[in-house]
């Protein structure tokens, strides 16, 4: 289910989220959310709010036992929680302002996200779920540098497998965003090649940057290219 709601495959995170018999209160939590996250993609914002709050009411009891013994054992659910207002947020989105200004909350519903993902720990699990979150409020190529950011990360933590799956995404999903886009997904391609230390990925990565220079350098901005001949 987990991966389905990365992948944004909506079907399969349905049959998957049905198949969960919820035990743990981590995994009435994982139901309510993925359910939640469900009828958010079909538009029922009160029953996404009842799934909500079954999945507050899950973990907030150990929240706040473990936020007497520390911050950072609460840090996990905290973050659940988190993601839970972040749901709650497309909820008043939706359902609490005017049509005319819509547009207007979302810009600063997205940079209130950008400022809190950055201020985030950056793990890689809390991240993908931060970014399937964002993905039902911002199509792919509104959103497409968070996910870049993403890529970054796994680079830095030698998760070459992970960081390839979030390339590869991306360059079949955005192939028609125009030269700027494509050749920024390919660059992090290359640079994920090239640091994966293997002599066979290190050739492709110039291969794909000799593709670029002689094919599409006159297409991309000046940003774009001092990243080539850097």
């Amino acid at each position: 289910a987990k991966a389905s709601l990365n992948l944004g495959e909506w079907d399969n995170l349905k049959h998957y989220t049905s198949k969960i018999k919820p035990e743990e209160d981590e995994d009435i939590y994982e139901t309510n959310f993925f359910s939640a996250v469900l009828e958010i993609k079909e538009k029922n914002y009160t029953k996404a709010q009842e799934y909500i709050n079954k999945a507050r009411n899950a973990i907030d009891e150990k929240i706040k036992t473990l936020l007497s013994e520390s911050y950072q054992r609460a840090y996990k659910l905290l973050i659940c929680n988190e993601h839970l207002y972040e749901l709650e947020e497309i909820i008043s989105l939706h359902t609490k302002i005017s049509l005319n200004e819509r547009n207007t909350h979302r810009n600063l519903l997205r940079k209130r996200w950008d400022e809190r993902l950055e201020k985030s720990d950056k793990d890689i699990k809390n991240y993908e779920r931060t970014l399937a979150i964002r993905g039902l409020l911002f199509t792919l190529d509104e959103d497409y540098d968070t996910h870049l950011k993403l890529a970054k990360i796994c680079r830095r933590e030698d998760r070459f497998t992970t960081c390839m799956i979030v390339l590869n995404r991306l360059s079949k999903r955005l192939e028609n965003c125009g030269a700027n886009v494509s050749v920024n997904v390919k660059l992090n391609i290359s640079k994920c090649l090239t640091e994966n230390n293997n002599q066979r990925d290190s050739q492709q990565a110039i291969t794909n940057l000799k593709y670029i220079i002689d094919n599409e350098i006159h297409n991309i901005n000046d940003k774009l290219k001092s990243k080539i001949y850097c």
